[in-house]
């Protein structure tokens, strides 16, 4: 009797109950400006200079409110290096306003200044009063001034985790807030840049929304965070730093060396810049140095992962000591007082040593004295990389000919950096424990096929007719199959025999 394999294979479909949560959304104003965040979503290119002294300014408002407002603003001075001066008569960089309209909202950074020096409110509180709870002036001004200090949303974080369940989004927050569906999309759903992301989603940032539970698909929400989490404090002392900012030495008795010493107020990175004809990064720095006329001393930017770790370079020209990653140059200041506006440093793409993929990475700008002791340094900059193919997800489908005594693995997925590269797609089959299955000569049982995107974007989904897919014969399988077996396989992206992207696990069950 022919022996015929049976598949079976399991589908989980997750759903659940709609239930309402009453909850009070703030609105982020959003002007004519350039829009984009990283995150902890933080929008780098409205970012004050670090040591900043911010004129906050109230335009109307009891003394009750407004003491509120500078009780809970001040928790950020404790971590950022910026300091807020709340003295009526002062310039405004901030003008904050009260109102009963039930919305609150602050604008990013650097971007309150469209609105301030118009004589408009860059900040809103619409629902406090002398009757509101402790605990709503804490979480709302917190929030608020988060985004005063460049921090969006960070539930619209790149790296999100969120899994929504859009059409009962879509009609809870037109029940709750009025929000049609492009307001949706633009105040939850939309994600910001992962080029300026930390790379790192923290459902217990002050800047994230309360998710109902009942509008993901896995029902896992967040709740009302009311104080700035370990992320939210880590962020913003790396973007405004308090440690290496130096103050100019007032010593000038006759016979005393006086050291340099300096601060660096701000830096601006510029991607995909061309030098000679190489394509590269670009970052221009503000910085100030005292005590150090005609001195030798350098500037440079260095490398990190986002947990810390040094990046290493290609070329002795682009290494440290070390190996690891940097482009330096050495200056000479021309004043005891010197300012240095957009000092510019460059580093070639090429010169990175990092893996196949997409890797997040960070830099400081470092100044040293003619001693090569480090005198300052800026916040770090967050942007990602690209080297080779990049896929973020693969699906699995499996097709069944019983008929013909085989059966199809075909991966779905969309490749990107990856034009005209000669790729591999592989599947392995392993057991119920997830231990290689080996054929006879004990090599790993697997099956692979070559492809070549036409686009820098190229989607493989075409389900069962798909150019891309495995064969794999019954007769490879039958040796590992008892009654109601469990096999598990998955896929592998290659390129240059360097995995770049891998899938979930897809299993099956086989009988003889």
């Amino acid at each position: 009797m022919k022996k015929v394999l049976y598949l079976f294979v399991f589908l989980i479909v997750y759903t659940g109950s709609y239930g309402q949560v009453r909850m009070c959304i703030e609105k982020t104003a959003v002007n004519t400006a350039p829009h984009g965040a990283g995150s902890y979503v933080f929008q780098s290119d409205f970012q004050w200079d670090n040591g900043a002294i911010l004129n906050v300014v109230f335009s109307n408002g009891s003394s009750f409110l407004r003491n509120k407002v500078i009780k809970y603003a001040q928790v950020w001075e404790k971590y950022a290096n910026i300091h807020f001066n709340f003295e009526q008569n002062a310039k405004p960089d901030i003008l904050i306003e009260f109102s009963n309209d039930q919305a609150s909202w602050s604008q990013i950074g650097r971007q309150s200044l469209y609105n301030t020096r118009q004589g408009i409110a860059s900040m809103h509180y619409g629902w406090f009063n002398e009757y509101s709870e402790e605990i709503e002036f804490q979480r709302t001004i917190l929030h608020e001034f988060g985004h005063a200090l460049g921090l969006n949303h960070e539930h619209q974080c790149a790296n999100s985790t969120i899994k929504w369940n859009k059409p009962l989004a879509y009609n809870y927050y037109y029940k709750t807030n009025g929000w049609l569906p492009a307001e949706v999309d633009q105040q939850v759903f939309n994600h910001y840049s992962v080029t300026l992301s930390n790379g790192t989603y923290d459902p217990q940032s002050i800047m994230h929304y309360p998710i109902p539970a009942e509008l993901t698909l896995d029902h896992k929400g967040v709740g009302w965070n009311t104080g700035l989490s370990a992320g939210d404090r880590k962020i913003i002392s790396e973007k405004y730093p308090k440690t290496f900012t130096k103050v100019p030495s007032t010593d000038t008795l006759s016979g005393i060396v006086v050291k340099p010493s300096a601060s660096v107020f701000n830096i601006k990175t510029t991607h995909n810049v061309t030098r000679n004809g190489v394509n590269g990064m670009e970052v221009a720095a503000n910085f100030n140095i005292w005590d150090a006329k005609n001195k030798n001393c350098i500037a440079g930017i260095y490398f990190f992962t986002h947990d810390a770790k040094r990046v290493p370079a290609m070329d002795v020209k682009y290494q440290t000591n070390t190996g690891d990653a940097c482009s330096v140059e050495k200056f000479t200041p021309a004043y005891s007082n010197t300012k240095f506006e957009n000092y510019r440093l460059f580093f070639p793409y090429n010169q990175f040593k990092i893996k196949n993929g997409e890797s997040k990475l960070k830099l400081l700008f470092v100044v040293w004295d003619d001693n090569k002791n480090e005198i300052a340094r800026s916040a770090y900059s967050y942007f990602t990389m690209r080297n080779g193919p990049i896929c973020k997800k693969i699906d699995l489908s499996i097709q069944d000919e019983v008929e013909n005594q085989r059966m199809y693995i075909i991966p779905k997925f969309t490749v990107e950096n990856a034009l005209k590269l000669n790729c591999q797609a592989k599947v392995y089959f392993c057991d119920a424990g997830g231990n290689f299955l080996k054929k006879d000569d004990g090599s790993v049982l697997a099956y692979s096929q070559y492809f070549t995107p036409s686009y820098d974007a190229a989607a493989y989904n075409s389900g069962y007719y798909s150019d891309l897919y495995m064969e794999v014969p019954y007769q490879d399988l039958v040796p590992f199959i008892g009654n109601n077996t469990v096999i598990k396989y998955f896929v592998r992206l290659f390129f240059n025999n360097e995995a770049f992207a891998q899938s979930d696990w897809g299993e099956t069950m086989l009988s003889r």
